[in-house]
């Protein structure tokens, strides 16, 4: 916990501290107070964490990973996780730092889309090539029906379809 101290004094000396990076200081300090804020903003949703997951803060996400929040938790409404919002915007290094982490690459939001499924449909060809070679599923299906790859082939993702046609779909 003292080097995660040292990393978070080193960024918020170097970077736009914000009210999340003092929560986070205080959260390494022990306060509990923001321990229980930083764990339930958004009324129970990891809302942060999915921003800061779409930004692309990848040390920061680090930091809050060595802290102990859980690398799969997802929201209350919609069911969004960590992985589902960097699959879904192609930030394909915070993602393999989330699977590295222990991210459950078939999560699914509550319309049983899975990363793979918005990255295909995104047509983040690396995004979805690091989530096959995780162990994504290319043979799940959402409640509407589609899977990966027809999520691709909707959105004239050619490059997505040509890897994701190696597969069983």
């Amino acid at each position: 916990m003292t080097n995660v101290w040292f990393q978070l004094q080193e960024f918020k000396r170097t970077s736009n501290w914000t009210t999340l990076h003092l929560s986070l200081e205080s959260l390494l300090n022990n306060n509990s107070v923001a321990y229980r804020q930083l764990k339930t903003i958004g009324d129970g949703e990891p809302l942060v964490t999915s921003q800061m997951s779409a930004c692309g803060y990848t040390q920061l996400i680090s930091l809050l990973l060595c802290a102990g929040l859980d690398v799969n938790r997802q929201t209350n409404l919609t069911g969004d996780h960590w992985l589902f919002g960097t699959s879904l915007t192609g930030l394909v290094n915070i993602v393999n730092l989330l699977v590295s982490q222990g991210a459950d690459v078939n999560m699914r939001d509550y319309t049983g889309y899975t990363p793979l499924m918005v990255a295909a449909q995104r047509g983040h060809l690396d995004v979805v090539k690091a989530l096959v070679e995780a162990g994504a599923n290319t043979t799940l299906r959402h409640s509407l029906g589609g899977n990966a790859l027809e999520e691709a082939q909707v959105m004239n993702n050619a490059e997505v379809v040509e890897y994701l046609e190696h597969f069983p779909h």
